[in-house]
């Protein structure tokens, strides 16, 4: 489902940071409309099927299971990825409902190729429709957690030093950009 996920953008300014890091880099990702159509009407149809199931007793021991699928469902919108900047300090990647920030002196940023068709297995997540957003086996790095937008596009790779598991995002090191 490639066609679901329209354009990744990238904005870069300079700062004056003496740091390693000299450029500040935000990377948007940016979701089809497609995308937050078919969510939407899927966040719809499963209210309306809870209500129905609600107000008619014989299929009211089904409201809990349609309870769990919205549950599921919005785990992976609130994993969304929003961006992800490079600062002077560290990578700070922005996702929906959260932050995480890796500082560079405790993370190694590497740039890792593509994951197209290196990724091998789901094991919690969205595996196409947002990307690739949750936990995966990669091959060559194992147990991965992707907030990926593009499969076929560079990928950045970052893990504590000498650990072979990480986290992937899509896009190139500041030097690279230039």
């Amino acid at each position: 489902m490639i066609g679901f996920v329209e354009k990744c953008t990238f904005r870069v300014s300079l700062t004056s940071s003496p740091n390693q890091h000299n450029t500040s880099m935000k990377h948007y990702y940016q979701l089809s409309w497609r995308v937050w159509l078919s969510t939407g009407i899927a966040y719809a149809s499963l209210l309306v099927l809870l209500g129905y199931t609600l107000y008619t007793p014989e299929y009211r021991i089904l409201a809990p299971f349609i309870l769990l699928i919205i549950a599921l469902m919005s785990i992976t919108v609130l994993w969304k990825p929003v961006y992800y900047e490079w600062q002077p300090e560290g990578l700070h990647v922005r996702l929906l409902a959260f932050s995480k920030f890796y500082p560079y002196g405790q993370y190694e940023v590497e740039e890792d190729g593509t994951l197209l068709r290196r990724i091998r297995l789901r094991l919690f997540g969205s595996g196409g429709f947002f990307g690739y957003l949750g936990y995966f086996w990669v091959v060559d790095r194992g147990i991965s957690l992707c907030y990926v937008a593009h499969e076929g596009q560079p990928v950045l790779f970052i893990h504590k030093p000498g650990k072979k598991r990480g986290i992937y995002v899509n896009g190139v090191k500041p030097e690279q950009q230039a």
